[in-house]
């Protein structure tokens, strides 16, 4: 099983190797997850770096699940696959075509348009057939006409960037299967 962030509250703690922290916790929120300064009760996981302190004691205290800087760059993808800026400027006009064309939930995902990144349980063109085969029409990449990017681990940084930009909604695996259910 993958782990997956959609939904869950999580810590960022330490030196994030390679990267900037702020960088690290925006992909972490684009792949849905609440991102807090402070471990409580209510996190899920925390991520800590090798050279973590007190958030990390923290976590042990209240029984938190702790991870490391493997977990967190199999999730984010690795240093050096900084989000880029789109190339093309991201218009009014776009985003408001995403705000029209926002899927609802309940409809499952017949009749949407999807993009999927990042690695999987299986292989792209599996998931993609199985998408196809109940009505989900499956992209190469994002734009204006896209309702879902299904991200996994390892999310492409360009696809994710321009998603957040749009507007798009980011879902993980487990909530496309459970959308895929409903169609």
């Amino acid at each position: 099983m993958r782990l997956s962030v959609m939904g869950k509250t999580v810590v960022l703690t330490g030196t994030v190797p390679g990267m900037q922290r702020k960088d690290a916790e925006a992909k972490l929120v684009g792949l849905g997850a609440k991102v807090t300064g402070s471990v409580s009760r209510q996190t899920d996981f925390v991520f800590a770096m090798p050279d973590a302190g007190g958030k990390k004691t923290a976590a042990a205290k209240l029984g938190v699940i702790t991870l490391g800087e493997t977990e967190l760059f199999a999730l984010i993808g690795k240093p050096g696959d900084a989000a880029r800026t789109p190339k093309a400027k991201i218009t009014a006009e776009a985003k408001e075509k995403v705000k029209a064309r926002a899927p609802k939930a309940s409809a499952g995902l017949r009749g949407q348009t999807v993009v999927i990144t990042g690695t999987l349980s299986e292989g792209r063109d599996a998931i993609a057939a199985k998408l196809e085969a109940k009505g989900v029409t499956v992209v190469g990449s994002v734009s204006a006409n896209t309702q879902y990017l299904i991200a996994g681990a390892g999310v492409g940084a360009s696809k994710l960037s321009k998603a957040t930009a749009l507007g798009v909604k980011i879902i993980d695996e487990a909530t496309m299967t459970k959308l895929l259910a409903k169609s």
